[in-house]
């Protein structure tokens, strides 16, 4: 069953998830992925975690309405043109858009929910103090995650 899901509903146990930043994917990140699984008779699973932005006003936080369904939406989107592009053959391609707080947590939690058999994420070209080569969210997918972790630089 390849097509795009919500990730707390489903990730196929045993997926290679690829955890993607839809606004700038490493190709090369996600091909190494697919090989991956393919070489290991896994499905792969694309997954865009987003958090919704608050505005603090005064002495209120106020969120945007209907701003998560439009964020979803193009988020799937994005994703189900990445899934075609990935042209992965003889592999299962599947996507999924998650919701949560910080995206390292919930990258770990979804793979550990679907049992995933390992992570495969691109890390950040960035270098900031105590990020040298990692970028923030890659480098506590590394502290947290349940599986194997392969970070590629973009």
């Amino acid at each position: 069953m390849a097509g795009t899901t919500v990730a707390s509903d489903w990730v196929e146990m045993g997926a290679i998830l690829a955890p993607v930043d839809i606004a700038d994917p490493s190709m090369d990140v996600l091909g190494r992925a697919c090989q991956l699984a393919r070489g290991l008779g896994a499905p792969l699973t694309l997954l865009y975690v987003f958090t919704l932005p608050t505005y603090a006003y005064g002495e209120g936080t106020v969120m945007t309405l209907g701003l998560s369904r439009r964020i979803e939406s193009a988020a799937h989107g994005a994703l189900e043109e990445l899934r075609t592009a990935l042209a992965c053959e003889g592999v299962v391609v599947d996507a999924s858009v998650a919701q949560g707080g910080h995206p390292a947590e919930t990258i770990a939690r979804i793979a550990s929910e679907g049992r995933c058999r390992m992570i495969v994420m691109a890390t950040s070209d960035r270098t900031t103090a105590g990020h040298d080569f990692l970028g923030r969210v890659t480098d506590r997918v590394l502290r947290l995650a349940p599986c194997p972790v392969l970070t590629m630089r973009r």
